[in-house]
């Protein structure tokens, strides 16, 4: 199989940074007109510290050129999960949900308690509320992607419909 790369969507996050250093000089021109005092200087400053750490965030995501998602003969790598390569014999199935328009694919894993305790504890408190928002406790995030959500999941059915072949 060839490897089958996703990266993060530069042209996404560039609009979300366009849009955060917009709200940053919306900060300083209310602490310029209106001084750091008062209400305004609380909207002022929070509007610099808040979508200024946000742009920051954003313009490092922008520069970030390696892969968000990898799926390959191995199985399946997302680098937003931290747990490394979660191999076909672990995954039983999948589907595409999406929670608020944003997509994701669920993953079935056979063994979701060893998964879930490879992941970093705040992802562990998330799996919860991925849980009461429709979701499974194993997502791939597809969020700002360059990639058809529905065309991704057809992909992991495929080769996990061929690693069973070759099992059987």
């Amino acid at each position: 199989m060839t490897p089958i790369v996703i990266r993060s969507s530069r042209l996404k996050h560039a609009g979300v940074l366009v849009v955060g250093l917009c709200f940053v000089m919306i900060g300083v021109l209310v602490l310029l007109k209106r001084g750091s005092v008062g209400l305004a200087g609380v909207v002022g400053w929070l509007n610099i510290l808040l979508f200024g750490a946000g742009s920051l965030f954003y313009a490092w995501k922008f520069f970030d050129s390696s892969p968000r998602l990898v799926i390959d003969d191995q199985g399946i790598l997302d680098q937003t999960l931290g747990v490394g390569v979660n191999p076909w014999s672990e995954i039983t199935g999948a589907y595409l949900t999406t929670i608020g328009a944003n997509p994701f694919i669920c993953l079935e894993l056979r063994n979701l308690e060893y998964w879930l305790g490879r992941l970093s504890p705040t992802q562990r408190a998330l799996t919860s509320a991925n849980k009461k928002l429709g979701a499974m406790e194993f997502n791939l995030n597809l969020i700002g992607v360059d990639a058809d959500p529905a065309q991704v999941l057809t992909v992991i059915l495929k080769s996990l419909a061929e690693k069973r072949q070759r099992i059987d």
